[in-house]
């Protein structure tokens, strides 16, 4: 279901970031794919640790990205995603180096 065209679109298996948009038209479709989701599941079985699941991911990713800079290796091809139960991704190459914390404190 989280990939499903008649939800999503047609390229529902691509990474797409600008379907986030402005419009009321666009807005009406974020609220149906957000209703689609089951990453966590629905309902009365909803995870219940979706919430501190979301907390530490989101914790985790702004400090990774505080501590280091990445750069894509292939950037026609960034990576490939298979979504079967839950999303594998692979062929994702990237150039990692620590930021130098001493030039950035204010």
């Amino acid at each position: 279901m989280n990939r499903s065209e008649e939800i999503f679109g047609e390229n529902a298996n691509e990474f797409r970031p600008e379907r986030i948009g402005s419009s009321e038209k666009e807005d009406e479709a974020i609220k149906e794919m957000s209703r689609s989701l089951t990453t966590f599941g629905m309902g009365s079985r909803v995870c219940v640790g979706q919430n501190i699941a979301l907390v530490e991911i989101h914790k985790f990713i702004s400090q990774f990205v505080r501590h280091f800079d990445l750069k894509l290796i292939n950037t026609e091809r960034p990576w490939v995603t298979k979504s079967q139960w839950v999303s594998f991704q692979s062929e994702f190459c990237v150039k990692m180096a620590a930021r130098d914390h001493e030039k950035t404190r204010l």
